[in-house]
């Protein structure tokens, strides 16, 4: 591969990667990606967290509407491990208590 054939290849695809930045604003702009990216308090769907189990099968705690879901999903299905989870109230933990 000389240097004008290598020259070309940088060329077409910075060129490419420029269209495809053209076309996600120009679809922002448009209001196609205003689901995904609307405010983060305004959003009722939250991931709050997830762990992968092995190189298959993931747990995901998913909130909606201030409930917590944990669930177990991978490729082929996914299935509810518990449900109407009540969230803690604080983010720290309860290792405050722990220590009296």
């Amino acid at each position: 591969m000389d240097s004008t054939q290598l020259l070309k290849l940088v060329a077409a695809f910075t060129f490419v990667m420029a269209l495809m930045w053209l076309l996600s604003l120009l679809m922002k702009r448009l209001g196609y990606g205003a689901v995904m990216t609307g405010r983060k308090e305004d959003r009722r769907l939250k991931l709050v967290e997830y762990l992968p189990l092995d190189t298959r099968n993931r747990l995901v705690l998913v909130s909606r509407d201030g409930v917590e879901h944990l669930l177990l999903v991978n490729a082929e299905h996914s299935a509810i491990v518990e449900q109407n989870i009540k969230p803690p109230k604080t983010k720290s933990g309860s290792g405050a208590d722990d220590k009296k």
